[in-house]
């Protein structure tokens, strides 16, 4: 035991504060009693060993905490902690100057921003067809007429929205829901007497009642009775009602199944190329008249990609392909 023990004095408080009896209180949660009696001559806080004595490195007080364990350049990339670093450092940094672990500075790449795809145009400036988007532009081949743009934009968007950002062009709606004579643009619309393609000697009211005639889902074939309705209305088949589209029929009578982009390609783009030089020849000379200031063509989907099946195909789009000469199917025979 210890003097104060052998002595039957009490311990001091300097050695009720000592480090060791701090340790043991807090590492035992003994009552403060019995810690002082420990504290005072017992062998047992002495085998305690000193906890290890942990150095980290202290960041610049503008530093902020959360990014504690990372490199200067790597917070300087980032918006939030090149707030928080003093100017001195952002100097460092710019200067491409080395970093806090010593470790070469990495190659900072700036990546635009993809903007949200809101339109396709179609522009033939000066005999060179240019495929433009909102974001810049793609070239493509070298004819067409000098000085024409066909843009498609979405018919959802508000129409201060297209005019500011389609300043000076003609604003056209050719959807089913659009004014007169525009609205005969539509593949709803019931012309009459449109070929069925794949099929010899059957015709059909609408290009919208050819397609959904010729689907067939896994528990409904292909429906002639689409092929009459004028309307307008109630011409599509859902999955809701008839279950999973397996495909399309190629022709009413056919035994050959088509997927979605070889359907497009043999059956929708055909039947509205026909309707097209056929049954709206004056529309496409007036188009062609307005392109030359500009004109927007407005339908629900932008998509002129028949192979692009993440979204519907958008007619608007291949009627800008025709008057612009970039019609995606072969040229009929």
């Amino acid at each position: 035991m210890g003097s104060a023990a052998m002595t039957g004095r009490r311990p001091c408080r300097r050695a009720l504060r000592s480090t060791s009896c701090r340790r043991s209180r807090a590492a035992d949660g003994l009552p403060a009693a019995r810690s002082r009696v420990r504290a005072a001559g017992g062998p047992f806080l002495d085998a305690l060993p000193p906890p290890p004595a942990v150095n980290r490195p202290r960041l610049p007080r503008a530093f902020p905490p959360r990014f504690a364990g990372t490199d200067v350049a790597s917070c300087y990339r980032s918006r939030a902690a090149s707030a928080h670093l003093p100017a001195a450092l952002s100097g460092v940094r710019a200067a491409r100057g080395p970093i806090l672990d010593g470790s070469p500075p990495q190659s900072v790449v700036k990546r635009p921003r993809s903007p949200r795809v809101v339109g396709v145009s179609l522009r033939c400036c000066a005999g060179r067809r240019v495929l433009s988007y909102p974001w810049g532009s793609m070239c493509g081949g070298t004819d067409g007429e000098a000085g024409m743009r066909v843009d498609v934009a979405s018919r959802r968007r508000k129409p201060e929205s297209v005019r500011a950002a389609f300043p000076g062009a003609t604003v056209i709606d050719v959807t089913s829901r659009g004014p007169e004579p525009w609205v005969r643009l539509s593949p709803f619309y019931p012309h009459g007497g449109i070929p069925i393609p794949l099929t010899s000697g059957a015709v059909g009211a609408s290009v919208e009642g050819i397609w959904q005639a010729l689907k067939v889902f896994e528990s409904a074939d292909v429906d002639p009775g689409r092929l009459a309705v004028t309307s307008m209305t109630k011409i599509k088949r859902t999955v809701r009602r008839y279950g999973p589209v397996r495909g399309h029929r190629a022709g009413l009578t056919g035994q050959e199944l088509l997927d979605y982009p070889t359907a497009r390609k043999q059956i929708y783009l055909p039947a509205y190329r026909w309707v097209l030089e056929h049954r709206v020849p004056d529309l496409v000379d007036r188009l062609r008249g307005l392109a030359a200031g500009g004109i927007v063509l407005l339908d629900y989907t932008t998509n002129g990609d028949p192979a692009d099946t993440s979204s519907p195909l958008s007619h608007a789009a291949l009627l800008a392909r025709y008057l612009t000469g970039r019609w995606p199917g072969p040229e009929p025979a």
